[in-house]
């Protein structure tokens, strides 16, 4: 897969066949001339959908052949991705305020959601212990971030925590739910009790035996002032993403459920 001039950023994993890999790992990929941002799906490699547009571009010339090494990773162990996720759980301050610092810190430098699923799981497990004292610091976290990511893992720290003062935060965050096309995926955890968690909190109730949901982050906040029951639900299932035509009345959708939201929490309060 590739974003570029023939493939603009879209959907991600919606891979086609586009060439045949010999048996040295060799293969010829046709592409439109200008930036390239090649990417690996269902494996691991050096490029991924979520950081290609971060490393430089290849560049393809007019009647030209690139060559360029996209690398597959091998793949890590579970035991090991545990042990390593406790091991970090171990070096977390004892202090409240810095352990709350300190994963929020972490999460921001998970980008790979799959395959660092041990360690983000653990250090959510952690972050919910930690209760009603990191809310200050999860709304702070929730007002400056625009990532994907974070805001998933925000919105379920806080659904679990079920403290209503992040109730404001959550409404606030509605517009910025508006990102590019985004879908819930399952994952699954080989350890118990980490996964007995995650599923206790994920929305979803079906029997999922090894594994558990991870919500999009989107639009829709449902909350309640005596059990803060709030999830970030898929904006573009009602409106449309951000680059489809109807992206200004999508903004004015998202805009007016804030508003409303805020009403709302004014009249309960």
């Amino acid at each position: 897969m590739r974003f570029g001039p023939s493939q603009p950023k879209g959907l991600v994993l919606s891979p086609h066949r586009m060439a045949a890999v010999g048996k040295t790992g060799r293969f010829t990929l046709r592409a439109a001339p200008g930036e390239n941002f090649p990417y690996i799906v269902n494996t691991r490699g050096v490029r991924m959908a979520s950081d290609t547009l971060q490393q430089p571009p290849v560049v393809v010339r007019e009647g030209k052949t690139t060559t360029y090494n996209l690398l597959i990773t091998p793949e890590v162990p579970t035991g090991d991705k545990l042990a390593a996720a406790r091991k970090l759980v171990e070096t977390l301050p004892t202090k409240t305020s810095e352990r709350t610092a300190q994963i929020l810190l972490e999460f921001r430098k998970l980008n790979h959601t799959v395959d660092e699923c041990e360690t983000w799981c653990m250090l959510m497990r952690e972050l919910v212990a930690i209760g009603s004292d990191a809310i200050p610091q999860l709304s702070a976290e929730l007002d400056q971030t625009t990532e994907g990511p974070m805001l998933r893992r925000l919105a379920f720290a806080l659904r679990a925590i079920g403290d209503a003062r992040a109730v404001p935060a959550l409404i606030r965050a509605i517009p910025k739910t508006l990102q590019p096309s985004s879908s819930d995926y399952g994952l699954a955890i080989d350890d118990n009790e980490l996964l007995s968690f995650m599923q206790k909190w994920d929305l979803n109730e079906k029997n999922r035996s090894r594994g558990f949901a991870a919500i999009a982050p989107t639009g829709r906040t449902r909350c309640s002032r005596s059990q803060c029951g709030i999830y970030l639900h898929n904006a573009r299932r009602e409106y449309g993403d951000d680059r489809s035509h109807r992206s200004h009345y999508a903004h004015r959708r998202h805009d007016r459920s804030s508003g409303g939201h805020v009403d709302w929490w004014h009249w309960v309060s």
